[in-house]
């Protein structure tokens, strides 16, 4: 399948306000539909694409436990509907915030100092993968602290990329992913070989280590 490759237009020249605002409504309308994992492969590998359907696989599976847990192991179901979606919605975001990296490389509109974060980016989420990868094979517990730290890197690094070309909403959106990545609480559950995610969490460690060579 050929990759499909989204450009970046200003409106402006002589189309009329009015039409500028439609464009504004139609974008509005569609973009929310195209945010899918199979879309967010347009601008990654598979197997990256794979990973970030694992993770919000996890991730579900984490706010089921933790549902379960402060329910006294029952699952109230209007309420864990609810809190199911919450995770949905934030994982529509952050297919959003790839997606938008993904147009910004693609139409070359980034800076020499933003593609050093990206860079810097990217590294970090090399170094979260191996060390997830190693952790979760040896089986010994993780450092929160060292974690949480690369998760909050990441998400600087993010910024520094995406602030000039995103409105403070999104950068609000893109904060409050970042914080729920690194809290304790998400941390503790993820990285818990105990629970019933840990089959997924082993999918992911198995797509990690292939994509980074650590056999």
């Amino acid at each position: 399948m050929k990759n499909k490759q989204l450009k970046m237009t200003s409106g402006g020249g002589s189309g009329s306000s009015g039409s500028q605002d439609m464009s504004l409504r139609a974008q509005k309308n569609v973009i929310p539909k195209l945010i899918t994992p199979s879309f967010v492969r347009q601008f990654v590998g598979d197997k990256e694409s794979a990973v970030l359907e694992l993770w919000e696989r996890m991730t579900v599976e984490i706010e089921r436990e933790r549902h379960l847990k402060a329910h006294g192991g029952s699952l109230v179901n209007d309420l864990w509907q609810a809190e199911k979606k919450t995770v949905e919605k934030r994982f529509k975001r952050t297919y959003k915030m790839v997606i938008k990296l993904g147009i910004l490389l693609k139409n070359d509109v980034i800076t020499a100092d933003e593609k050093q974060h990206l860079e810097k980016l990217t590294q970090h989420l090399e170094m979260l993968s191996e060390i997830t990868v190693k952790t979760y094979r040896a089986k010994v517990p993780y450092d929160y602290e060292m974690i949480s730290g690369i998760v909050h890197t990441i998400g600087c690094e993010a910024n520094e990329v995406l602030t000039p070309h995103m409105t403070q909403k999104n950068l609000n959106k893109l904060n409050e992913i970042i914080s729920y990545f690194e809290s304790r609480d998400f941390l503790d559950f993820a990285y818990d070989s105990s629970l019933p995610h840990k089959t997924i969490m082993g999918s992911i460690v198995d797509n990690l280590a292939d994509l980074m060579c650590l056999y």
